[in-house]
This record gives C-alpha cells, sequence and structure tokens, in this order.
C-alpha cells in the first residue's frame, strides 16, 4: 500500500509542468470504477490510465519524471506495465511518479 505523507495539503499541478506533460503524453484514455458505501467517509475504486508516452525523463521526481495527479489518501495496488510498484517515494505531495525503468 502506499500512502500520500502530505495528505490534504494543497499542492498544485504548475502551467510549466502541465506544458511538459503535454509534449509527452497523449491518446489518454481512462477507465474509473468506484464503490461509494452509503453514509461512508470513504471510497474504494480501481483506476486504469492507457496512454502514448513519447519520452520518459530521468528516474527521479525532481527532475521531470511522469507523474499522475492524485489527492487521495492512500493507493492500495498501483501497476505499471504489468508491474506492481512498492516503492512509497513513488506516492507524495498529490503525485504519483511513474517509474521509468517498468
Amino acid at each position: 500500500m502506499l500512502v500520500n505523507p502530505n495528505h490534504g495539503k494543497n499542492n498544485y499541478l504548475t502551467k510549466i509542468e502541465a506544458g511538459q506533460r503535454s509534449e509527452n503524453v497523449s491518446a489518454v484514455k481512462y477507465r474509473i470504477a468506484f464503490n461509494l458505501p452509503k453514509g461512508g467517509d470513504s471510497f474504494l475504486g480501481h483506476v486504469t490510465i492507457d496512454f502514448d508516452l513519447k519520452k520518459q525523463t530521468e528516474n527521479s521526481p525532481d527532475k521531470g519524471q511522469l507523474f499522475i495527479d492524485y489527492k487521495g489518501r492512500q493507493i492500495r495496488t498501483f501497476t505499471v506495465n504489468g508491474e506492481r510498484v512498492t516503492d512509497p517515494a513513488v506516492y507524495i505531495n498529490d503525485r504519483v511518479y511513474v517509474p521509468a525503468a517498468l
């Protein structure tokens, strides 16, 4: 399980980051399913994101690595190209960093 250590703080995508991502990512498709229990204060969901990536930068959050914005508290499983990712460093500040090596 991946837990966001800074959940609840306001972390925003900058205009520069959005521009960089739009230059490298295309043909984005989402499949989303939620379980919203009546009266609950949380929910479960499953999200699949397919996209074409022109290039991936260095595998480091501060070097422009591709990330997905996600403001949830935790991620139960994170899979990239069929490989499960368990490194907690991939989920911080409302961003899920996509490992370049997978």
